[in-house]
């Protein structure tokens, strides 16, 4: 996960592990993420609840550049899809809005991997996996 803002990113984790998901780090920054090639990275969350302006945007660029095979998922904060144009010109994956619903991030991690059956009842998300999945 990459963000500054604790509440975010906490929040986020928790709902990710009680999901049985495997999160590798947080960071502020996309350069302090290691560069171990061997690691496979299914999804990074780019908190832009703290980033001013446009600096999500750059952060997404950096993780593109670092790690261009995972995935990338913006967290902004509030309802409404003011955001979903921009961030996938920027180079988004999908957008979560915080306070996260677990419904809205099963549905964006659904459609990321559409050939993971996630059960609804549970909004589990790492029922339909063989192993773990490394998030960021």
């Amino acid at each position: 996960m990459l963000g500054d803002q604790p509440d975010v990113l906490s929040d986020l984790d928790s709902l990710l592990r009680s999901q049985g998901a495997e999160i590798v780090e947080q960071s502020p920054d996309a350069e302090e993420f290691s560069d171990d090639l061997g690691r496979r990275t299914d999804v990074i969350f780019v908190e832009a609840v703290g980033y001013g302006g446009h600096r999500w945007k750059e952060r997404i660029h950096d993780v593109r550049r670092r790690l261009p095979g995972a995935r990338v998922v913006l967290v902004a904060r509030g309802p409404g899809k003011a955001l979903d144009a921009p961030a996938a010109l920027e180079g988004a994956d999908g957008l979560v809005h915080y306070p996260i619903q677990p419904r809205e991030l099963v549905a964006v991690l659904t459609r990321l991997f559409p050939a993971v059956q996630f059960p609804p009842a549970r909004s589990h998300v790492s029922g339909g996996y063989a192993g773990r999945r490394r998030f960021f």
